[in-house]
């Protein structure tokens, strides 16, 4: 990297720490898929203690790799290893997927997650030594491809769980960052030697990076190169030489495998204190208020809109409701404003308030995964009512829970809190289908009705799900399956049923009657979504600029394609693979897709990892109203790290956190509803559903794991707003 004349030398403040974990459980979140990926902590200044950013949960994580003879085509959604090519320690898959014929690939066939050690940070801006000191993205996880490294990370590549991959004989991995908040696969350096390349770091000297690493024996070596991350990328060999310089060992504790120090400044240790660390709520106010115009009704709903402004650490605010005390009070006041019998000083009251904070029961739902919670309007008179539907996942048994009686459980209540388990809610569930139903080809439906979610697609409420069928006695394998006649997953297909009208109004959605039979969705040619293994699931909707997509998981990953929504049970374009798992955490799997739109940017949230304690959620990102191909795998960008995962909340574990759908409460302000695995002493038993308010950080990215208290500081909870009322 030649260096680059700037204004202003770097004023480093703070002190980062890079490492790696032993290998721990994943009642701990420390499953060897996130102990070897890089940990960030940053020294406090006033202790000099550690602080691990993201609750010391990974950040930095290397690619997988597409293993050799997939075509091009068939890896456009490996986007974070566009750089990472088939290397020569890979041999072809012996039994690759059918999956490259439909221009994908198939996690763990046709791609190979890895993981890492011995992680060494450095400046790459330290070439030349200076740089502009505000020269930082400030985006937080949305940064170009083309925005300038100023971070590099060395590493020893592995299999997952930590084995040798055949790397480590002559390569180190190479990641760069603008940032640390995003990051880019370089790919390997390639060293002339055979002899083992472990413990690789790097040194800037005058006008080259000086490369060191340890052979297999301990003896040092090292080799020069004027620009790492070119010669990552033309797959240089370089040639090493016996080492003569001064090398800074990486550090091994207790608790961390290897150890790496990189010095920052305060913007950007405070860049990702504001991503990684916790948002907390720190004030709370309320504008006064003027209803002196108003009759009495129409001030005291003036009064009961009046949000609460929460300000926040990060620096960012955000409106919430208030329950406000003793409104019968106020109406008498403004009664007596009305008659002209109140004095100057009672012109003007106070009056108090708690802002509105989460309350719902935790669990929301027991047992009930994939959830969601949308409202519905009905009848000439839009009567309006909440639904809570989800997959029946009772003793973690989704595919047939219930001994062939397996069915679509919904709930129906005029209020959010009444279809939580502890108000009822159970009680109130209604099988919207059940094992034994037809769909419109007159199949069977015995089970799974997996994932279902309620959407409005042109005027017109619809559910889309995953219903399976009974096992073939003569699968195509020729392979004979070992309960014929059962409920078998991998017959299943994404469904959509919907809500009929009468008079131009929507019927009772509570009413099983008032569905239309389920037809399965089919390609423009009518053949299946999914030509390799025929199961397709977890399908959402997203509406942008004209255009009407599905997205949803088939062959490990999710897809993409348009739909007429006059036809909606029809494509009208090719199916697409637009994000796959790329990394030991979303680990062979990414599922669940939902999409909302948020200031100008469509948020795709996806569940990663086997479903259980170590199930996590992704997130992908696209410009929204921009005409954007929404199946084309380069329109959207993929967070490297998950956006929420498991970790302690409200005091306590909660592991396995995924499947979650955007929606809103009874006020109007954004949720997240989602499931947990029921994870305890070691022992899985299923997915319950909970619900918390989504904020959006300074970063313009979504918290997803915002406790009780920094949601709502009980002591920012009480409010006051002055009200003329005459």
């Amino acid at each position: 990297m030649n260096a680059t004349t700037t204004a202003h030398k770097l004023h480093y403040t703070r002190l980062l720490k890079a490492y790696t974990r032993p290998i721990g459980d994943e009642a701990h979140a420390n499953n060897a898929d996130i102990a070897l990926s890089v940990h960030l902590a940053l020294r406090n200044v006033v202790s000099g203690k550690w602080q691990p950013l993201y609750d010391n949960y990974g950040i930095i994580f290397a690619a997988g790799t597409g293993l050799s003879g997939i075509p091009q085509k068939a890896s456009q959604a490996l986007q974070a290893g566009k750089y990472v090519k088939a290397d020569p320690w890979q041999s072809p898959s012996a039994h690759p997927s059918a999956a490259p014929s439909d221009n994908s690939s198939m996690p763990g066939v046709d791609l190979e997650l890895k993981s890492l050690r011995s992680p060494f940070l450095f400046r790459y801006d330290q070439a030349g030594g200076v740089r502009a000191a505000d020269d930082v993205c400030a985006a937080g996880g949305v940064c170009q491809a083309g925005d300038a490294p100023h971070f590099a990370l060395l590493a020893t590549r592995t299999q997952r769980g930590g084995e040798p991959d055949g790397s480590e004989r002559s390569a180190a991995l190479l990641i760069t960052s603008p940032d640390l908040l995003s990051y880019t696969q370089q790919g390997m350096l390639h060293f002339d030697t055979t002899a083992g390349v472990h413990n690789p770091q790097a040194q800037w000297q005058s006008d080259s990076w000086l490369l060191t690493f340890a052979d297999d024996e301990g003896r040092l070596w090292q080799s020069h190169v004027a620009d790492v991350v070119q010669a990552a990328r033309n797959r240089e060999l370089l040639p090493v030489e016996p080492c003569t310089s001064h090398r800074f060992p990486l550090i091994n504790t207790a608790d961390e495998e290897s150890v790496s120090f990189v010095p920052l400044t305060g913007q950007e240790a405070g860049l990702l204190e504001a991503r990684f660390g916790h948002i907390s709520n720190v004030a709370s106010q309320v504008s006064s208020l003027d209803v002196s115009r108003l009759s009495a009704p129409q001030a005291l709903q003036a009064l009961q809109n009046h949000r609460a402004l929460l300000s926040y650490s990060d620096g960012t605010e955000c409106e919430r409701a208030v329950k406000w005390d003793d409104l019968d009070a106020f109406a008498r006041a403004m009664e007596k404003a009305a008659h002209d019998q109140c004095d100057e000083a009672e012109r003007t009251i106070e009056v108090t308030g708690r802002v509105k904070r989460m309350t719902l029961p935790t669990p929301f739902a027991v047992q009930r995964a994939d959830p969601s919670i949308v409202s519905i309007t009905y009848g000439p008179h839009n009567k309006k009512v909440y639904v809570f539907i989800a997959t029946d996942d009772t003793d973690g048994n989704c595919i047939d829970p219930h001994e062939g009686r397996t069915h679509m459980p919904a709930r129906f209540a005029q209020h959010i809190a009444d279809l939580a388990d502890a108000n009822g809610g159970l009680h109130r569930e209604v099988d919207l289908l059940k094992a034994g139903d037809k769909n419109s080809l007159g199949q069977v439906m015995t089970g799974c009705f997996w994932a279902p979610e309620i959407h409005e697609i042109n005027g017109v409420v619809s559910i889309l799900f995953m219903p399976c069928f009974a096992a073939p006695t003569h699968p195509d394998d020729g392979l004979p399956h070992p309960e014929p006649g059962k409920a078998d997953m991998w017959t299943g297909c994404s469904h959509i049923m919907q809500l009929k009208k009468e008079n131009g109004y929507n019927c009772d959605p509570s009413d099983p009657q008032n569905w239309t039979v389920p037809e399965p969705i089919v390609r423009a040619d009518g053949s299946s979504l999914n030509l390799i293994q025929h199961i397709s699931l977890d399908m959402t909707v997203c509406h942008d600029s004209g255009n009407w997509y599905y997205i949803w998981q088939q062959v490990g990953s999710i897809w993409a394609a348009q739909f007429n929504p006059e036809h909606p049970a029809t494509l009208i374009s090719e199916p697409r693979q637009i994000i796959c798992p790329e990394f030991a955490w979303d680990n062979m799997i990414d599922e669940g897709p939902n999409v909302i739109e948020h200031d100008g940017t469509l948020f795709l949230i996806f569940s990663g990892s086997a479903v259980g304690p170590t199930y996590t959620t992704g997130l992908a990102m696209a410009p929204a109203g921009k005409s954007a191909d929404l199946c084309d795998p380069a329109t959207w960008r993929k967070l490297d790290y998950p956006v929420q995962k498991s970790s302690i909340f409200n005091s306590r574990w909660q592991l396995g956190t995924g499947h979650g759908m955007w929606s809103y409460d009874e006020d109007g302000e954004l949720i997240y509803v989602f499931h947990a695995a029921e994870y305890d002493n070691g022992h899985y038993n299923g997915r319950d559903a909970l619900v918390r308010h989504v904020h959006w950080s300074g970063l313009g990215l979504p918290v997803l794991d915002m406790s009780d208290e920094e949601d709502v500081d009980p002591r920012c909870e009480q409010v006051t707003c002055c009200v003329r009322i005459r």
